[in-house]
């Protein structure tokens, strides 16, 4: 969108490029529990088949149709060689980042499933895991570095890590919500009706595309895109409360009755 879309024009472009998305990652829910329930002979394994096609699809467009800039085109500086950037890519700041967190991810999804939270497992995962993550902030403020991962001279922008911030509470709530929304769904609002209970899961999906379509198709008329920000963080952070209710509900019934029957 960057390369091919002028900036006057880059929020109906994303917006179009969002109708896309419908099928895929709004619909996807619907999509899968259709799969086990209409269609048992295919199993689960169906819609990892329909991702494998689509994404094999995707593939072969992009390189029959897309044509990026080349590496001369995109640096025109002296210096601006392949070879120097091979020389001087920060690979112990790669490593030390990806092996930092990966270890603390798997201590978090290690904890209360696999293992109890107060097992040497989970609590050893995540203080390495933290560790190694202090090691590389450490390598990329001191070590000198000519092309650093990721250049500590960012963090003195206020308005860079601003945006940094908010963009990783969005996908935050956003992938917290796909995961956890799903399993309400087909816990306490489905009563056993794994269709039903996909067809309620779309909402956040569907909910999420639907909001960057309307806000790429009006901001730019609208005006003002900071405070539009501003309002809609506001807005969702009050409706993200409010979801909650302070008095937990009763189970279904049958929960209640596999709950009995254990």
């Amino acid at each position: 969108m960057g390369e091919l879309v002028p900036v006057k024009y880059r929020y109906v472009g994303n917006a179009g490029l969002y109708l896309f998305c419908i099928p895929s990652s709004g619909m996807a829910p619907a999509i899968s529990t259709t799969f086990l329930v209409k269609y048992p002979s295919l199993s689960w394994r169906a819609n990892y088949w329909l991702l494998l096609g689509i994404n094999g699809a995707a593939l072969i467009c992009w390189v029959l149709f897309y044509f990026p800039p080349t590496f001369h085109q995109k640096h025109k500086r002296d210096i601006d060689d392949w070879k120097h950037w091979v020389r001087h890519f920060d690979y112990i700041g790669v490593f030390l980042f990806s092996v930092g967190f990966v270890v603390f991810l798997l201590g978090l999804s290690w904890g209360g499933s696999v293992y109890p939270w107060k097992s040497a497992a989970v609590i050893s995962a995540i203080v390495v895991g933290t560790a190694v993550l202090v090691v590389f902030v450490l390598w990329e403020c001191f070590a000198k570095l000519e092309e650093p991962l990721i250049p500590i001279e960012l963090f003195k922008s206020g308005r860079w890590v601003a945006a940094c911030v908010l963009l990783g509470l969005g996908a935050g709530v956003y992938y917290a919500f796909a995961i956890i929304w799903p399993m309400q769904a087909a816990v306490l609002y489905s009563n056993g009706d794994l269709l039903y209970a996909g067809r309620l899961s779309v909402i956040i999906g569907m909910g999420i595309i639907a909001g960057q379509i309307a806000g790429g198709c009006l901001a730019a008329k609208i005006g003002k895109t900071k405070y539009q920000c501003m309002a809609v963080f506001t807005i969702g952070g009050i409706l993200l409360g409010c979801k909650f209710p302070i008095h937990t509900p009763s189970p279904p019934t049958f929960i209640k009755r596999a709950l009995q029957s254990r």
